[in-house]
């Protein structure tokens, strides 16, 4: 656990460098399988499944898929309510409910009743001795599992609500009318203390569930937030005790998550406390945020192998919290208060104040506070501000900010107040714009500014304050511009290739695709241009994918799908402060490094907005964060806070269908004879030879990109690789032998361990009795879905 907290705790510190730590939740609703959106209690089993108690039964899931368990068939018009899930220490899960005390038998798959005598059970916990302890019918409950005993303790005047065991051994239970209870469990003796001294009592004022930290005992209440209980001293002191808006938190749980960090279920959401300073945040439904808490109404929460969290509430079905190990941070329009403007975002750059300037294609320019969060928009419904929404390029000039648009000029602002300075259209002048569409802005180390427009490659003249048209460049779109370390301009395209202009020798030169040529560029569009610390230039092209031009300037060395790039198609590329580039692309972002080497790659899956970016939108602050543009929105991060997972889930063949059925667990008339998650041989009769396999790496981190790779020995005499699929199919399978193989790829890496499964098919009995000299059967190649 300590290590556990450790890197927890890593995780959140190298989080905190963000103006603050971001919170994204995945929702699991009835839409995903999950059988009701009231989700009471939640718990990961000893194989990595997870357990969702839920107000319309019992929900295993597997990061895919959900399997819905039914608690008994003799009362089917009675719901199948869970109160309360346990794991304790031999792995059994343990089931409280409206209709008693269940456990899970996992080889037959099936709830078992407890007890016919118990009903309405739930707070179940367990002690250092394993015996179970649990609430049932208003009194506590402890069960030995040695000696099979059960032994009630009820209180003599009060209802008990909830039990824990602090670290010491001693039972504690609380009551309907606030009160902490330790059991002497020899005499059955209470002692009552009052956790609501400090306040007059009322009605609906309870204590709704204990958890035990250590002697520190976590109240939580129905009406006077978290408390904490010392059992050392028996003092009480309050922890949360009020919502923003003045209201008590009233509190269904609390989890935690740390030392001194606790997640709190509330009817207001989710509040994340520290128990040392007493300061909370609180994560709440946002009705335009995607990536919000589902409902505010919050019943259980509970922490899986991996560090993610697990949020059950009362509308909103499941929703998960994954741990931060590529802490992406999401920038897009929820139309809340600090929310960017926006959702095609194309430039970024920072001033010199460390204010953060965003243009977006869509919504105008948005000034950003890193510290803060305080997002500003500027657009045409601004008083005396831009004149278009379509922000193309992004300069800072000292307490200017130039925007060039989309055919409406360029506009000038001040970078203090966002009023308008300067605005330019194109004119038949000598210095006027020739084209109306500012695509590019470029400030050089020697302050010229470079103008990419529509009609080309021109320099601001300061002193007509206009502009004069560069000789040499083609008079195409310039879609971006860099200035090399030489002080050379290097311009691409759309449909003219690249070029480069030399200012202090006025020479131009032109680079473009040449199909007999396997050293020229690989496509006439090109998005962007970068620097890498050795001097080479990368192009992102259209198609043509990655181009790299060594220092000689002389030639191209193209680098596509081939190599790994997960598209030919490229917005930018950024360098990070260890040298390595970063590649946006439409099919994700990308890390490698400057042989051209592919490192690591991420998707959604991973925690971006989505997986195709934008034109040359990418850039790197004075911290090493670095931030992309997409076409929904922004994100940022720092490579330097990654953390390397070591997690290697284990792999489990989850279902096993005959003719599309699934088969039944039966000792008597099933080839399945138990759970085939602890199968290890299977036997089917010769007209069962076609039949389909799933299976799952119990990873809830990212599932989507979990790889899978399978061999079905006896049949296939190489690995066949699942990029995302979990099922495979056989048909026509001859008598005979096999074992079913499977391994399971996570962040990369694939694991040491496969599951196997033992497949034996018997020849039909006439193959055997000699009625028939010759049967004609061919296997089948395997199919896939």
């Amino acid at each position: 656990m300590f290590h556990f907290w450790l890197k927890v705790t890593l995780g959140l510190l190298l989080c905190m460098n963000c103006s603050a730590q971001q919170y994204y939740f995945h929702h699991y609703q009835v839409e995903d399988g999950l059988s009701n959106n009231t989700v009471f209690s939640s718990v990961q089993d000893q194989q990595g499944f997870m357990w969702f108690g839920t107000k319309e039964g019992l929900n295993r899931f597997d990061g895919y898929s959900f399997k819905l368990y039914r608690l008994d068939d003799k009362n089917e018009q009675q719901l199948d309510q869970i109160y309360n899930l346990f794991k304790d220490s031999k792995g059994t899960l343990w089931i409280g409910s409206q209709k008693g005390l269940f456990y899970f038998d996992t080889l037959k798959e099936r709830p078992v009743r407890f007890s016919d005598t118990l009903r309405e059970a739930w707070s179940i916990t367990e002690d250092t001795a394993g015996q179970l302890w649990f609430i049932c019918q208003n009194a506590i409950c402890r069960y030995n599992p040695i000696s099979k005993q059960l032994k009630r303790f009820a209180h003599p005047r009060y209802a008990l609500t909830s039990v824990c065991i602090t670290e010491d051994g001693a039972t504690w239970a609380s009551t309907y009318n606030g009160y902490l209870q330790k059991l002497d469990t020899a005499t059955g003796a209470f002692t009552g203390y009052n956790v609501f001294a400090d306040r007059p009592g009322g009605i609906g004022c309870y204590i709704h569930r204990v958890i035990a930290a250590g002697m520190r005992i976590m109240v939580c209440t129905s009406c006077d937030g978290v408390k904490e209980f010392n059992a050392n001293d028996c003092k009480t002191r309050n922890l949360l005790t009020y919502n923003t808006d003045g209201t008590k938190v009233y509190v269904h749980d609390i989890l935690q998550n740390g030392p001194n960090e606790f997640w709190v279920a509330s009817e207001s959401g989710v509040h994340i406390l520290n128990s040392e300073t007493g300061k909370s945040i609180n994560l709440h439904k946002k009705f335009m945020d995607p990536y919000s808490i589902s409902d505010d109404a919050i019943y259980t929460i509970s922490r899986d192998s991996e560090g993610g969290i697990w949020v059950g509430t009362y509308f909103g079905g499941v929703n998960y919290c994954p741990f931060p190990y590529t802490p992406f941070r999401k920038y897009y329009p929820d139309y809340s208060q600090n929310a960017i403007s926006g959702s095609a975002v194309r430039e970024i750059l920072s001033d010199s104040d460390g204010m953060l300037w965003i243009g977006t294609e869509d919504a105008g320019l948005n000034r950003l506070d890193p510290k803060t969060g305080v997002v500003t928009n500027f657009s045409p419904k601004t008083p005396n501000s831009i004149t278009y929404s379509n922000i193309h390029g992004v300069l800072i000039n000292g307490d200017e900010v130039w925007a060039g648009t989309h055919e409406h000029g360029l506009d000038i602002i001040n970078r203090k107040t966002g009023k308008l300075m300067r605005h330019y259209n194109a004119g038949t002048g000598p210095h006027d714009l020739p084209h109306n569409f500012v695509v590019s802005l470029l400030k050089t180390r020697s302050n010229d500014i470079y103008v990419g427009s529509g009609g080309g490659l021109l320099r601001y003249n300061k002193a007509v304050e206009g502009f004069d048209r560069v000789s040499g460049p083609p008079n195409m779109t310039t879609s971006s511009l860099l200035e090399d370390h030489a002080g050379v301009i290097w311009g691409t395209t759309h449909g003219e290739g690249v070029f480069c202009y030399d200012p202090a020798a006025s020479t131009t030169r032109r680079f473009l695709y040449d199909d007999t040529n396997p050293y020229s560029i690989s496509a006439n569009t090109a998005n962007a241009i970068c620097e890498d610390t050795g001097h080479n230039l990368w192009f992102a092209t259209e198609g043509g994918g990655l181009c790299k031009m060594d220092r000689s300037r002389n030639k191209f060395q193209r680098f596509t799908m081939k190599d790994g790039l997960p598209s030919n198609f490229i917005f930018k590329i950024v360098t990070a402060r260890n040298g390595h580039l970063w590649i946006s692309t439409s099919k994700g972002l990308v890390e490698a490094d400057t042989s051209g080497k592919i490192l690591n790659k991420y998707t959604k899956a991973n925690g971006l907005l989505n997986d195709q970016f934008n034109y040359n939108s990418g850039y790197r602050d004075s911290t090493g964060r670095m931030y992309f543009g997409s076409i929904k929105g922004m994100i940022s991060f720092n490579p330097e806070e990654f953390i390397a997972s070591d997690f290697q889930p284990m792999v489990y063949i989850t279902g096993f269908q005959v003719h599309n059925r699934e088969l039944a667990i039966s000792p008597d008339s099933s080839p399945l004879k138990q759970s085939i998650l602890f199968t290890q041989q299977i036997t089917l009769p010769h007209d069962a030879s076609s039949f389909s396999i799933d299976f799952a790496a119990l990873s809830y981190n990212a599932p989507e990109i979990t790889q899978y790779k399978y061999m079905l020995d006896g049949l296939d005499k190489d690995w066949i690789h699942l990029p995302t699929n979990r099922k495979v199919y056989f048909t026509n399978l001859s008598p005979g032998l096999y074992t079913f193989r499977i391994k399971a790829s996570t962040s990369g890496k694939w694991g040491p361990e496969e599951k196997q499964l033992r497949i034996r098919i018997l020849p039909p009995f006439w193959a055997t009795t000699g009625l028939i000299c010759c049967t004609s059967r061919s296997p089948r190649q395997s199919l896939i879905m």
